[in-house]
């Protein structure tokens, strides 16, 4: 359970909790693109994802891109909430990876 004794420390742990579940569904997509191109180097060991120019590849970067602003987003989320006491400072390790 959290706490939130302030309505900044409520706005924090919204953002915090709203860029979680953002980052885990952006994930999700990612991963399942990575799976896809994959698949194709193990077919064909020659297909190079960063030279092949077809619309999977293009998806794949963009998903990435995407994922790496997500990612960013929810780690500066989880500094302010740290900041605001709204969550600890194992769940802040665990937010950047560490």
């Amino acid at each position: 359970m959290y706490n939130t004794p302030t309505a900044a420390a409520a706005a924090a742990l919204a953002d915090y909790l709203r860029t979680k579940q953002l980052r885990a569904l952006a994930y999700a997509n990612y991963s399942a693109l990575a799976s896809i191109v994959s698949a194709r180097i193990r077919q064909n060991p020659n297909y190079h994802p960063l030279t092949a120019s077809d619309d999977t590849t293009r998806q794949y970067d963009a998903m990435l891109k995407g994922y790496n602003l997500i990612d960013a987003e929810f780690k500066a989320a989880a500094a302010k909430a740290l900041a605001v006491g709204v969550i600890s400072w194992d769940e802040y390790k665990q937010a950047l990876g560490a």
